[in-house]
């Protein structure tokens, strides 16, 4: 039976960046005196990294709030030169109002994230104009928290998955052999860590991206905010085109790449395997976050279901987030992933959480439940699947996820 692993996705990188990023004479300077713009600079040697910057007085951090507005060589992708110092710019006046850098009142730090290693979010321009950026909190995102509209209209956010490997419990505890309850319990070591959105995919960035809605028929005010559905398998990736194989140029997936500048399969569908780990956020029961959902004044709060849906899917967000701060895990859309669903309701997964690759029909896996399903279908051991053509209105969206290479 073939299975295609996700690892072979970081092999030649990890070679190819075996070198250690270095940061040396940083310095910083007012561009006049008690000027409210800053110029930071500093030398990379050694290999490629992530940049990123903190300032602090009397050696503690102002706060990621206070350090927004920069520009140059930072919280990006920086090459290293041995010859010639990276710029960084911070404009004063728009992040720390009210303040005043005098001589040594502050220190600079600039660090090297490895690529292997990098930052716990990062955040995608859908216009392209800024590409993507690396931040390290969520309190460093440029537009304020992530409550922020922004994020699920015109930017998308991703948060980091230290998977690799970390054995863990998939499917599930209460396995009764039929089709709709997923797969025995059994253990997986994901190869790769990886990003994945916090939110599910949304009308707005669905249109940011194509230039219009994926379901014509909707007319709420908010409908930008909602997670994007009638969109099918082949909506996302291509016709015909399954995974090993890169999402086609003319598919979201593959206009998204374009539209930031990278190439194809950059950013991708989730693997079951991938999704499921997220999913779980560190608790290995068939029960979201703590296990203690089941009480139905849980379950309101974590997921967007038949109890409390009106029958609508609700804005993405709506609910509260896993413990690693991702939304609508449990609830609002079925979200696709890249596995085909197995016919023999065997492990749906072996133990490095590679992609089943063995067609089954047209039948591809979706995770999650959505918002007509009860709290039964709320559990994250709960498979579902979905003929790879069919968009069904209002019940299927998607998330998505860049593998660290």
């Amino acid at each position: 039976m073939k299975r295609i692993s996700l690892a072979f996705l970081s092999i030649l990188p990890a070679l190819a960046f075996a070198a250690t990023p270095q940061v040396s004479e940083t310095t910083f300077s007012q561009i006049t005196p008690l000027s409210r713009e800053v110029t930071v600079r500093y030398r990379l040697t050694g290999a490629p990294a992530v940049i990123t910057m903190d300032v602090l007085t009397n050696g503690t951090s102002i706060g990621s709030t206070n350090i927004r507005y920069l520009s140059g060589d930072v919280n990006c992708t920086v090459q290293p030169d041995a010859q010639n110092l990276k710029t960084i710019r911070w404009d004063v006046e728009k992040s720390w109002p009210d303040q005043r850098i005098r001589d040594n009142s502050v220190t600079v730090k600039v660090t090297a994230w490895s690529l292997d290693r990098p930052p716990l979010y990062m955040l995608v321009d859908l216009s392209g104009t800024n590409g993507i950026s690396y931040h390290v909190s969520a309190d460093d995102l440029p537009y304020g928290p992530v409550t922020n509209d922004i994020y699920r209209t015109d930017y998308m956010v991703l948060r980091l998955i230290d998977a690799a490997g970390v054995v863990w419990t998939m499917g599930s505890a209460t396995y009764d052999n039929t089709d709709n309850d997923g797969n025995p319990a059994h253990n997986v070591m994901l190869t790769n860590n990886y990003y994945v959105g916090i939110y599910e995919v949304t009308q707005g960035q669905w249109k940011k991206i194509t230039g219009s809605y994926p379901n014509t028929l909707y007319t709420d005010a908010d409908r930008d905010l909602h997670p994007a559905e009638n969109v099918c398998y082949i909506d996302m990736r291509g016709a015909g085109v399954y995974w090993p194989n890169m999402p086609a140029s003319d598919s979201w997936l593959g206009k998204i790449c374009d539209a930031v500048g990278k190439e194809s399969g950059f950013f991708d569908l989730p693997s079951e395997a991938q999704w499921g780990y997220a999913a779980r956020a560190n608790h290995f029961g068939d029960r979201c976050n703590d296990g203690t959902w089941y009480a139905a004044t849980n379950l309101l709060q974590l997921a967007v279901y038949s109890d409390n849906s009106n029958n609508h899917t609700a804005v993405v967000g709506s609910k509260r987030p896993n413990d690693w701060g991702l939304y609508d895990m449990a609830g609002n859309v079925w979200e696709w992933c890249l596995d085909w669903k197995w016919a023999d309701k065997r492990l749906a997964t072996n133990f490095y959480g590679e992609v089943c690759t063995q067609q089954n029909g047209k039948q591809q896996v979706v995770r999650g439940g959505c918002f007509y399903n009860s709290a039964g279908d709320m559990r994250l051991g709960r498979r579902g699947g979905a003929n790879y053509d069919n968009r069904s209105q209002g019940s299927r969206g998607f998330r998505i996820v860049h593998v660290v290479r």
